[in-house]
């Protein structure tokens, strides 16, 4: 019999998910736990990040009571100057915990879910964004990026339905952090969103066709290497004075193995300099 492999829970499905639990902590006094949600308070603002192990699976995140509340009180204040439609507790501190599970409780008109989970699920998708958006900006200053050259492409190429209908000079603009990622936008704007569903590896590696770097790589240099000499046979004061007719001063100090690895690497700086 073939195994049903579960599906994992959605952010949004977790942070919805633990309201339950969040008002009964309020209301109890008593710790709880919360899985795949941590509720910050970071600066005082309150928000929430995902829990979750290297495999994606949802995390439990023990929370105090005392947390909870101070992240319930914060979070009221928070909707009542952001959400002009999230009246009547506009300047209100320390409200009662049956206050504060009322407050928490509201669903704005034209919503499903308690207005303050849309508000954390907004929040963990603008860090997401943002993180995604970083990684790529570093990606791109690294390598130089990759774009789509437009005469490159066949003439007569048309984007899909669901693309409008400036996409396809839109993404010839676009700077992209691999030519993977160049590639696959093109097949999104050409064939859909589900542009891997039909030939997928054809599709990119055509795409990819159209994929120019913007900066040649840089070749690296390769340093040649000093050989090591072996100082059995050689006495301190002959390497001594093979330091000294490099310019070097050599302390008494130093050892047969340090004047050596010092003159191997005065060597190598000299040819690299084209002085030797």
């Amino acid at each position: 019999m073939e195994e049903v492999v579960k599906a994992k829970p959605t952010n949004t499905s977790l942070v919805r998910d633990m309201h339950d639990t969040v008002m009964s902590c309020i209301m109890s006094g008593q710790d709880c736990v919360l899985v795949g949600v941590n509720l910050t308070l970071d600066g005082g603002i309150p928000s929430a990040s995902m829990s979750k192990d290297e495999n994606f699976d949802a995390v439990e995140v023990p929370h105090t009571a005392a947390h909870v509340r101070a992240w319930a009180q914060a979070m009221v204040g928070r909707l009542s100057t952001e959400r002009k439609t999230f009246t009547g507790y506009e300047g209100k501190k320390n409200l009662g915990n049956s206050v504060l599970v009322q407050a928490l409780s509201i669903v704005l008109k034209g919503g499903e879910h308690p207005c303050w989970t849309g508000m954390v699920l907004g929040d963990i998708r603008n860090a997401k964004f943002e993180a995604r958006r970083q990684k790529n900006a570093d990606e791109i200053a690294k390598n130089g990026g990759f774009s789509v050259d437009a005469s490159l492409v066949p003439t007569g190429t048309k984007v899909h339905e669901s693309q409008k209908s400036g996409a396809l000079k839109d993404l010839y603009k676009r700077v992209f952090p691999s030519a993977v990622k160049a590639a696959k936008a093109f097949c999104r704007v050409v064939y859909g969103s589900e542009w891997y569903a039909v030939d997928k590896a054809n599709r990119k590696a055509t795409a990819q066709t159209y994929v120019v770097a913007l900066r040649e790589p840089v070749e690296e240099v390769q340093t040649e290497t000093v050989a090591p000499v072996s100082t059995a046979s050689v006495s301190k004061a002959d390497l001594t004075k093979q330091a000294e007719a490099l310019g070097m001063k050599v302390p008494k100090s130093w050892t047969k193995a340090k004047i050596t690895a010092e003159v191997q690497a005065r060597v190598a700086v000299l040819k690299g300099l084209n002085l030797l």
